[in-house]
């Protein structure tokens, strides 16, 4: 059976069973080649904890700068917002949806995935894109090198808005424990340098929409490389999943993540996410959620209690 080994420096192991659909097959043979290019990212009880309390400490104003910053650089191009962003952070997520949408739709419009005419498109009309080099390729790597600070700072800022519902039910009633293994075999601040396996253009992208048939406890979910948000983020921020920027996973660069228990299936059939689910007029089954690649099967870690896992790796190891 085509599985995920991992060995901690620590002597622990955890064993996962990949599922039996061919994705994982190719899966297998794309990564098996990074056995030793993972770290833990983040490993917590909370993944989603937030941090809130009104204090415009250095850390916001270093980030908010960086915003405002290449903000002026894409203006100096000849890009008109739709509107105005404020000198100073206000705390709101709305800012920050409007800000990451400024990154997204940009690239999606470079790739000529959207028209002016999507739902929430975050510039004038005449918008078009800036040319900065007459090769459409080397074009959106420079672009890129432009707006890409902005999306990092919008997400080093999510922690400190003011907490959306979603945003309370994940730090309170539905908190989302995980173990992030992150591939650091390309350089992840550059995308044009990624080992991508590209989920959608090889014909899988329908596997993001099959989440809920999976009720194995500590699931293993491919990570959120994809341009835009989760679903799960989309709830968290309070964000419209209808959008075009919110279309499940259609890359990977092989990180994934253990969610132990069944915390993910617990929130989806919550209340608080059915109903934000149904003021989008989003049906649960027809919702991109996360694509889930297999289940933890033996771990020496109790998986229960995160904070206290070990955090250096020895190897990480695809096998088909």
């Amino acid at each position: 059976m085509a599985r995920i080994e991992i060995k901690y420096k620590s002597g622990d192991t955890i064993t996962i069973n990949l599922f039996g659909y061919q994705l994982i097959q190719d899966l297998c043979k794309h990564f098996s080649k990074g056995n030793s290019d993972y770290y833990i990212y983040h490993n917590k009880s909370n993944t989603y904890k937030h941090m809130y309390n009104g204090e415009y400490d250095d850390f916001i104003e270093d980030s908010w700068e960086t915003i405002l910053t290449h903000l002026a650089k894409y203006k100096d191009l000849g890009v008109k917002l739709l509107r105005e962003v404020p000198n100073k952070f206000d705390f709101s997520q709305d800012t920050l949806n409007y800000l990451h949408r400024v990154f997204t739709y940009t690239m999606q419009f470079c790739n000529r995935d959207i028209t002016k005419n999507e739902k929430e498109f975050p510039f004038t009309a005449d918008y078009t894109t800036p040319r900065l080099s007459d090769d459409d390729h080397t074009n959106l790597q420079e672009l890129y090198k432009i707006i890409e600070p902005i999306n990092a700072a919008v997400h080093r800022l999510e922690k400190y808005t003011i907490p959306t519902k979603g945003a309370q039910a994940l730090d309170s009633t539905n908190i989302i424990p995980s173990i992030y293994y992150h591939n650091t075999k390309a350089n992840n601040r550059n995308t044009f340098a990624v080992d991508w396996y590209n989920i959608k253009e090889n014909g899988y992208y329908f596997r993001n929409f099959d989440f809920m048939k999976y009720q194995q406890a500590h699931l293993v979910c491919l990570s959120d490389t994809i341009l835009g948000k989760s679903v799960l983020v989309s709830y968290k921020d309070d964000d419209n999943p209808n959008l075009s920027d919110c279309t499940g996973r259609m890359m990977t660069d092989g990180s994934f993540l253990i969610y132990p228990k069944r915390c993910l299936h617990d929130l989806y059939e919550s209340d608080g996410f059915t109903s934000w689910l149904d003021k989008h007029n989003l049906d649960i089954n027809k919702a991109p959620l996360e694509l889930a690649i297999g289940h933890v099967v033996q771990s020496t870690i109790p998986l229960g209690v995160l904070d206290n896992a070990p955090t250096k790796l020895s190897s990480v190891k695809w096998i088909s």
